[in-house]
């Protein structure tokens, strides 16, 4: 597989982001997406019936890049959580990802932090690029 430039990165993991299914043309970077049946309870096959179709007829020219699964996205967190050093919002963000629903907990405790909001998504950002990078990685 070439090099596929970071824009092509960038919109993987924006798709996955958002609970897609994102396969990528190992030769063209063409990307095809739909969502990911098993993260959108109302997703409906036959709206999506194009890009379902083109990834069965070749799907061996198509790279299947998946998304985190929870433990991997409570990591990225953890590992957020690990790099601040406002300690009352960190204290707040350690015990929100100790309640049940850690991700609704963090996510309401990050909504409310000024500008550590932006640097969690970008850090988020981050962390999920050198994801597909390291999935890519493993098909050369």
């Amino acid at each position: 597989m070439t090099q596929v430039p970071q824009e092509t990165v960038q919109e993987i993991a924006d798709w996955l982001e958002c609970g897609f299914r994102v396969f990528l043309h190992r030769e063209t970077h063409k990307l095809i997406t739909y969502p990911n049946e098993d993260r959108c309870a109302s997703f409906e096959p036959s709206m999506w019936k194009k890009e379902i179709q083109a990834i069965r007829k070749e799907r061996e020219k198509y790279l299947e890049i998946e998304g985190m699964e929870p433990h991997e996205s409570f990591r990225v967190m953890e590992d957020f959580i690990s790099t601040l050093n406002d300690l009352p919002l960190k204290d707040r963000l350690l015990r929100a990802i100790d309640q049940k629903k850690p991700f609704a907990h963090f996510k309401a405790q990050i909504d409310g932090a000024g500008v550590y909001r932006e640097r969690w998504f970008q850090f988020r950002d981050r962390k999920m690029r050198e994801w597909v990078g390291e999935q890519m990685e493993v098909m050369h």
